[in-house]
């Protein structure tokens, strides 16, 4: 009897590694949640910052395809990209206003100023700058949009 009196049940072995095992389980259950909130929050920026990419996307499309500045795209435009400098980067947001915005505005001055000119040399050279500014737009569509946009939507697995 004495013999099994000095040695421990078989319950004080399960309790002693129960606590660390527990402990082990907690602190995998943490890690787990902690990155489910990262990938979140990587999703959650990059659905905000494809808006963003596809609001310049489709403003830049409708200008090309419709040959002049709709107010109402303009308005979606501004609307869309005002948090650019928050949500993606400083740089993205001048680029949206120097190279979209800026010659948008400048566009759609020339072809409301269009209406008042009389044929001649002051509409051809007018006609001339719009078309110098929708080539550069389509290019910005073509090319140079998915450059600025590319580190900040490309998605690594």
């Amino acid at each position: 009897m004495a013999l099994d009196t000095c040695i421990p049940h078989w319950t004080a072995y399960c309790s002693a590694f129960l606590t660390p095992m527990i402990a082990v389980f907690a602190v995998w259950v943490a890690r787990q949640q902690s990155a489910t909130a990262r990938n979140k929050l990587r999703f959650d920026l990059f659905e905000k910052r494809f808006f963003i990419y596809e609001s310049a996307y489709n403003f830049l499309g409708s200008i090309i395809t419709r040959g002049k500045v709709d107010d109402a795209e303009m308005h979606k435009y501004i609307n869309a990209t005002n948090a650019a400098k928050w949500i993606v980067a400083q740089e993205i947001a001048d680029y949206l206003n120097r190279e979209v915005y800026n010659p948008a505005i400048e566009l759609q001055g020339l072809e409301a100023k269009l209406i008042w000119l009389q044929s001649g040399d002051d509409s051809r050279e007018n006609l001339s700058r719009q078309s110098e500014i929708k080539r550069r737009l389509n290019m910005q569509l073509s090319e140079q949009l998915d450059i600025w946009f590319d580190a900040y939507l490309r998605l690594k697995h």
